[in-house]
Parts: C-alpha cells; structure tokens; sequence
C-alpha cells in the first residue's frame, strides 16, 4: 500500500446512495483472488487481482466504516443531504464523567445503545488539572470553572464516538438540560437527571454542542495516530483474512514488511518480558518462521488495535470479544496470532528499529489529549 501511488475515490449511486456499500461489494468480489475468480469472475478483484495480498481494490463494509474512512481520507468533505432520505451519519462526542462512571458504567453503556447510537470509538482515561482547563477554556472566569476542572480530573472517566443519524443533535436530547436543577423539574425521564446525584455540583454527562465542536473533540480525545501491528508466524497464512478485518476496522496499513526475525531480534523485540518464564518460548516461536510487520494508522489506533486483537489468551477472548483476531486465529497465549504496542511511544521506537522511518501523513486537530493517563495500557503485549 505504501510502494506506489493509490487512487481514493468516494462512489455513490442514484439520488440516495442507498444500498451503494454492498453494491460495491459486490462489485469488489472475495478478498481471496482465487476465490473472486471461481466465484465472481467478472468481480474486479478477479480480473485485476494478481495475488491474495495484492487483490486490486479495496472498499468499505459497512456504512458506519464508510464514514470513518471518508473521515481519514477527506476530512473536509461535505456529504449533501436529499430531502426525503435519511440523513447522513453524524459522529459526535460523549463524555462519562468520573462519578458518574463509577457508579454506573454498565446501565450508561446500556442507554446508550437502547437510544440507537453505535459505540465507534472508547477510550476510558483519566485527566490532569490542566488538560480539563484546556478543554474547557470556554468556561474560564465562570463562578464553576475551578470546580468543572476538579470533578474531570478527579478519576477516570470515558470518552465515546458516538455515530448515527442526527448524533449531535440526538444525543443532546437524550442529555438533557445542562443545569440539574432544570433537568429535574422539566425532564426528570433524561439522562442527567437520572444518573446525577443528589448533592453533584456538575452534570455527569457531556455532549458536543454542533457538529463543528464535535469533530473538534473528537479530535482531542481520538487523535490521528500510529501504531505497530506484527501478524505472528502462526498466524502468517490467515493474514489475508487478518488484514481485511484491519481495514473493516477503519485502519490504514501506511507500510508493510514480512521479515523472519532471528532469535537476537526477536529478543529485542520482547526485551521487557526477558527472565520471565515465558520468555524463550515465545522468543523461539517469532523467530521460527515470517511474521508481517505493519504500521497502522487512525484515529486512535493504539487503543483502537488493542480492541480489535483481544485478550491476550485466545480462550478468554472466544468468550469476552469472539469477534476478535486472537478469538478467530490464537492457538495459545504465545501463538495467540498478533502483537500491538501499548503505547504510541513503544510503538514508535519498534516502528524504527524493525521497519524503519515511515513518512508523516497530514494530519488536522488539536493536541489529542497528549499526556492523558489513558487506563489499561501498562505494558507492551505478548
């Protein structure tokens, strides 16, 4: 993907688009190129495909990766709206605050689905003093502006995406008014004054106000960012079928590299987990055949990535995320099919020492939260 130019193009059909995803599907044919042509051979991938790998095209799968993808590649487009269809999917930003998500996380997370949104991004991390001044700023000189700083650095808290049609506006609603008080007396049925409590000083929940604060936000908490992702030898002939869920999932692969790593290599690669029990067993499994390097990049892909591969144990995975890559290719806790970095920062320096310098994309937003105490990230995975 990153060894010639590519061509990005958005496709709709009609006045409406509607049904434009699985056209294109469709039209696309089986990732597998054998496949394609004993199946489609009149697909593209079947005609243009020359491996599994290098299967011509690729498109979005759903509507919902459709946006982010439109979202990456051309983040100042406009989607028109047709009167007398269903308006384009919104994203916005949706904040748990500390309390509030101690206390009730699960029936939160549950109001959130019953109201029709889809979760596209997470992220629970806590605050520092001044990154809550920072992103209320707006607020500063107000009589509550120290307190509003206090509550949203005071544990952790959870940042969501929220995607649907008329997401702003629609999550905006189910909050309710910003004074509890009010909240209570004029819609006592609304989120905020169902999950305050009865002394708070501040509503439990945040919302984005436009569509233009939102993609602000959103850029703060999701940053457009980088992050190693290595398919392990177990896994290496499944990896057409690996990649294709990385690229369902919104990821860009910015650089590839299949490389055999020697045991020394593989040794620097996990030299944190050196002297534990597991070490030469695993060290021994990566350097006993090819393993596909790759750097992926999107909003949020650290954590994003963490996601998607699942619990370290492919058994605990099978029954926490059965969607997930370790749930669908891991053997074992070692062979348990990829590996992702815990960090932006670890995932840089392997970036550099095994594949190598990789040339910044252009990138909009603010400082994405750089510092933010993001939780569950306390080391690199196996």
């Amino acid at each position: 993907m990153s060894s010639g130019p590519c061509t990005t193009v958005v496709v709709t059909r009609g006045e409406t688009g509607e049904g434009v995803v699985e056209e294109v599907r469709q039209l696309m044919g089986p990732a597998d190129v054998d496949l394609a042509k004993e199946n489609s051979p009149e697909s593209l991938r079947a005609k243009f495909g020359t491996s599994a790998r290098e299967n011509a095209v690729h498109g979005s799968d759903s509507h919902e990766t459709a946006a982010r993808e439109l979202a990456f590649f051309f983040p100042r487009l406009k989607i028109p709206w047709v009167p007398g269809t269903a308006p384009p999917i919104q994203r916005t930003l949706a904040l748990i605050r500390p309390d509030c998500l101690a206390k009730h996380r699960d029936e939160m997370l549950e109001k959130v689905q019953e109201a029709g949104f889809e979760i596209a991004m997470q992220k629970e991390l806590t605050l520092t003093r001044e990154q809550a001044a920072e992103f209320y700023k707006e607020h500063e000189g107000k009589e509550y502006f120290e307190s509003l700083c206090n509550t949203m650095s005071s544990g952790p808290m959870l940042a969501l995406c929220l995607a649907r049609e008329d997401a702003v506006s629609g999550w905006r609603d189910k909050l309710g008014p910003t004074e509890l008080q009010e909240a209570k007396e004029t819609q006592p049925e609304c989120l905020r004054s169902m999950f305050s409590e009865e002394d708070a000083a501040h509503n439990p929940l945040h919302g984005s106000a436009t569509l233009e604060e939102a993609e602000k936000e959103l850029q703060y908490f999701f940053p457009k960012e980088k992050t190693l992702a290595i398919i392990k030898p177990n896994a290496i002939d499944s990896r057409v079928a690996i990649i294709e869920k990385i690229k369902e999932a919104g990821f860009n692969i910015s650089l590839s590299k299949e490389t055999t790593l020697t045991k020394e290599m593989a040794e620097q690669l996990y030299s944190e987990h050196k002297g534990k029990d597991f070490f030469e067993d695993l060290t021994g499994l990566m350097s006993n055949g090819p393993s596909l390097f790759m750097v992926l990049s999107r909003e949020d892909a650290v954590s994003g990535w963490r996601a998607l591969m699942g619990p370290l144990d492919p058994e605990e995975a099978k029954k926490e995320n059965p969607n997930s890559i370790r749930a669908l290719f891991g053997e074992s806790m070692l062979a348990n099919a990829v590996h992702g970095s815990s960090t932006a920062e670890k995932a840089q320096k392997v970036i550099q020492t095994f594949i190598g310098e990789v040339p910044e994309e252009e990138e909009e937003g603010g400082e994405g939260g750089e510092g933010a105490t993001e939780n569950g990230a306390d080391g690199e995975d196996t």
